[in-house]
């Protein structure tokens, strides 16, 4: 048995080798030979007390003898691929029975390998290494399956949890739409008396008025207006949320449309001294919805005009290009820093100042206007104290 002391190069550290002989001489020759190759090798001297072991051990190789005394190891063999630790191990008998009807008899039962009595060294040790390390190839496949296979399950329970609230949202989402809606046409009616109370109470008795309570009925004024332009403003961003949101598109003179916003607006901006001018160049006509298009330009306006101090400058550009046109208006407003130039597009977000009149909604409802007709929003800014401008963008083709 040459080599038998030799170390066996890249063989697997303490696979788990089971002896089965009725020969002690034969069980300490091979547990020499494999405890010096690197295997943990244990023994059984008969069939019955190897089943024993295999009920408690897992082993990565068996080496079994066919002539014992009690169950042969063509049974020993059968039952152990039987047990639930023995149907991947390999098997290789150890025999001096050559003959060809043996080793097809030896193969029915469940062995892998068969090495001839006596043995040599070299090719046991080869042919016990391989198929160790198949099983182990094998095992390891079944082990990263398995985990796959949990992996999977638990991916799919993952993706029904989020389906389930997935339609949670979505059901509390149309409620929350449906109540807004609901609450903002309600709300229309008591709004509506109670300006047209206030426009009342002023043109009957304004000039009995003192200048205190004159204040109070213009700030009441101011307040019911605020709370109108909300109750509006979130209507149609309930409207937008769930696609209800009707466009009706005509071809527009932009141009016109900016210039006739521009003008309404310098009402407003007047009471701030404030001066609105606009640069437009030549326009092409564009498909939009003229009354909600206007509404974004008015939002832009209004919010320059809300930011921007006392005498200040706003101006309104535009240009185009064969994509589409961009309107810009541009503020000498608080400025923005980097990280609330998206910001200030979500709804209700708010900068660090506080202004009056504001419902944090007005840039939003741009967003979604200017969406719903395939163009973008975005803002720029030099920093705070340097002002902002706001774009919008619109393909020619609505």
């Amino acid at each position: 048995m040459e080599g038998a002391n030799e170390m066996e190069e890249g063989t697997p550290r303490m696979a788990k080798v089971l002896i089965v002989d009725d020969n002690m001489k034969n069980i300490q020759v091979l547990g020499s030979v494999l405890r010096d190759a690197g295997y943990s090798v244990s023994f059984s001297t008969n069939g019955e007390d190897a089943l024993r072991k295999m009920e408690g051990s897992e082993f990565d190789i068996i080496l079994l003898d066919i002539m014992m005394p009690g169950i042969d190891g063509y049974e020993t063999c059968r039952r152990i691929r039987e047990l639930p630790s023995g149907k991947t191990v390999p098997v290789i008998f150890l025999t001096a029975k050559t003959d060809e009807e043996s080793r097809v008899k030896g193969f029915s039962v469940g062995a892998q390998d068969y090495v001839s009595k006596p043995f040599s060294t070299p090719e046991l040790l080869a042919r016990v290494r391989t198929h160790v390390e198949l099983k182990m190839a094998r095992d390891e496949v079944i082990h990263y399956n398995r985990q796959l296979q949990e992996e999977i399950r638990l991916r799919d329970s993952v993706q029904r949890k989020l389906e389930r609230s997935n339609e949670k949202l979505k059901e509390a989402d149309r409620i929350k739409n449906e109540f807004i809606s609901i609450l903002s046409h309600d709300m229309g009616t008591p709004i509506t008396v109670i300006k047209g109370n206030l426009e009342l109470i002023e043109q009957m008795f304004w000039d009995s008025l003192d200048e205190n309570m004159k204040r109070i009925l213009g700030n009441m004024k101011k307040s019911a207006e605020i709370l109108d332009q909300l109750r509006m403003d979130t209507l149609d961003l309930s409207r937008m949320d769930v696609g209800t949101m009707k466009l009706k598109k005509e071809e527009v003179d932009m141009a016109s449309l900016i210039e006739e916003t521009v003008e309404e607006m310098r009402i407003t901006a007047s009471g701030k001294g404030q001066n609105i001018s606009a640069e437009l160049p030549d326009l092409p006509r564009v498909r939009v919805d003229r009354s909600k298009m206007k509404r974004a330009i008015t939002n832009y306006l209004s919010n320059a005009v809300r930011y921007s101090g006392e005498g200040a400058g706003i101006t309104v550009g535009a240009s185009s290009s064969d994509d589409g046109i961009v309107v810009w208006v541009k503020d000498t407003g608080r400025g923005l820093p980097g990280n609330e130039l998206e910001k200030v597009f979500e709804r209700f977000y708010r900068t660090g100042e506080r202004v009056e009149g504001s419902t944090g909604l007005g840039l939003a409802i741009v967003r979604g206007i200017v969406e719903a007709h395939g163009g973008k929003v975005w803002a720029e800014s030099e920093g705070e104290g340097k002002g902002s401008t706001f774009f919008f963008s619109l393909p020619l083709v609505g």
